[in-house]
């Protein structure tokens, strides 16, 4: 059986080492790492409509990285329940949480091994099957996205796991404990993710407890983990240093106040309501927007002439303007030293809505992400250049001249147009574990083109053509059979 957590994305991911077999003539061959397969022969269309497109540019692959005991599991818990995934909130004390599924995980209170989950965020009402243009100044909050998530273990004795999470991830939210700020695991899985280049931002967790502070776990992202924190929330406490119950947001210049319960129940106050409820921290808030502003105007000239348009104000700049700022400065190579930092308190059900809203404002969707490389007979380069032949050209050469053949360069274009005519997809085999339910089951991510049930699979590293009976779309410990993972689809 093949399991598939991850929807495929076209030219998306982050591996860095996918290694391929010889492709030659053999028609089922196509790209992948790890223990894995590609895809089978029938014509391959490098295009994507704009039907799918729309529906890449609304789809989120993250995981959620920390420290143990950080509130990882707390957090992905919310997330579920938020969305409408899940009626009731999972506790990790009772052992009733969703990613925390095997024995020993809910004996222990710890994550062990990682687990895939898809939610919509925000939750799917019943027109958003059909996805509408986005308005110009509308963040991309407003529509729903398809987010796949992978909750990792915090303990450094599965780091592996984290490893190989890692490597097929777009983007990931790194949660810090508010008392213990960042520590050492924390810094061993940022820098993991840093291999693969994965942007990244950042949930200061666990403020409503006794020794949390906030400014101090700012400073140590930016002397501990390399970059410069652009701090989007503070902390609300009431009456200034009594309890922690919301969060007041620099982007949208607005407090967030959550009531007692679920979290469902959230009241907002614009800047003026908030000046004459807490000056003090309508003060504070201000003063954590003109620094913000400053930063990102560092780093992108887009938000240089923005701040003129607006007559140098700091708070007139649009909130969409700083969103579209954050996640430029956060996408691009030479700003990626921009850490965005959020606040909130899972297990009191503070702040993770804001955190929701982040990941599909400022997280990439698989197309604005680097293109995996790719490794066929020594030879390497990006996915673009396999699909377009370019790849297997080049691999066909190499290999007649070691052979000591002389073979005209238009044969080997020939047979290289051929083999990729009869490409069917391009995807990693990323984990493989044991169910004793199901059997073997091979994690996946397709990057290209479809992965169809009882296809022909190429496994790269053995060398021999396989067959996948079952698709199986993972939701933690459950699965949902499927007949095919065509590129820019969600099932669920």
């Amino acid at each position: 059986m093949v399991a598939a957590p991850l929807l495929r994305a076209h030219q998306a991911a982050r591996l860095q080492s996918v290694s391929t077999s010889r492709l030659g003539l053999n028609p089922h061959v196509i790209k992948s790492a790890g223990r894995l397969h590609l895809l089978r022969g029938s014509s391959f269309s490098n295009s994507t409509s704009k039907w799918q497109a729309e529906v890449l540019d609304r789809t989120r692959n993250i995981g959620i990285i920390a420290h143990i005991d950080a509130g990882k599991t707390t957090t992905t818990e919310r997330m579920l329940y938020y969305s409408g995934f899940t009626r009731r909130i999972g506790d990790v004390d009772e052992g009733s949480t969703v990613t925390d599924f095997l024995p020993a995980e809910r004996a222990r209170g710890i994550t062990i091994q990682s687990a895939a989950i898809t939610f919509h965020w925000p939750p799917q009402t019943a027109g958003d099957g059909n996805t509408t243009p986005q308005e110009p100044q509308t963040p991309r909050s407003a529509s729903s996205h398809t987010v796949n998530l992978i909750d990792t273990p915090g303990h450094a004795d599965f780091t592996f796991e984290v490893m190989r999470s890692l490597r097929i991830l777009d983007g990931a939210v790194c949660i810090l404990d508010g008392v213990a700020g960042v520590e050492a695991q924390t810094e061993q899985v940022w820098h993991q993710a840093s291999t693969y280049r994965i942007p990244r931002i950042v949930y200061v967790n666990k403020l409503d407890r006794d020794g949390a502070a906030f400014g101090r776990t700012v400073r140590e992202v930016a002397s501990r983990l390399g970059g410069w924190p652009a701090v989007c929330q503070i902390p609300w406490f009431e009456g200034g240093n009594g309890r922690f119950f919301g969060i007041a947001d620099a982007i949208n210049l607005q407090g967030l106040r959550w009531e007692e319960g679920d979290g469902k129940s959230v009241k907002m106050f614009n800047l003026e309501q908030l000046a004459s409820e807490e000056p003090q921290l309508a003060e504070e808030l201000k003063r954590a927007r003109v620094a913000l502003v400053e930063l990102l105007s560092e780093h992108d000239e887009t938000m240089v002439e923005k701040f003129f348009d607006c007559e140098e104000d700091h708070l007139a700049v649009p909130a969409n303007d700083i969103l579209e700022s954050l996640r430029r400065c956060l996408l691009e190579e030479q700003g990626r030293k921009i850490i965005p930092i959020f606040a909130g308190a899972s297990f009191r059900n503070i702040g993770v809505q804001p955190l929701l809203d982040a990941v599909t404002n400022l997280l990439p969707s698989p197309p604005e992400t680097p293109e995996p490389e790719v490794s066929i007979g020594g030879v390497k380069g990006g996915l673009r250049r396999l699909l377009s032949g370019d790849l297997l050209v080049e691999q066909g050469e190499k290999a007649a001249s070691a052979k000591g053949k002389h073979k005209k360069k238009s044969a080997i274009q020939t047979e290289s147009r051929n083999a990729i005519e009869k490409l069917q997809g391009c995807a990693l085999a990323f984990k493989v574990v044991n169910d004793p339910k199901r059997g073997v089951l091979v994690y996946v991510r397709v990057y290209s083109g479809s992965l169809d049930r009882n296809s022909v699979l190429y496994n790269t590293n053995l060398n021999v053509s396989e067959r996948a009976p079952r698709l199986l779309k993972m939701y933690a410990n459950d699965a949902v059979e499927v007949d095919s993972i065509p590129e820019a689809t969600s099932e669920s």
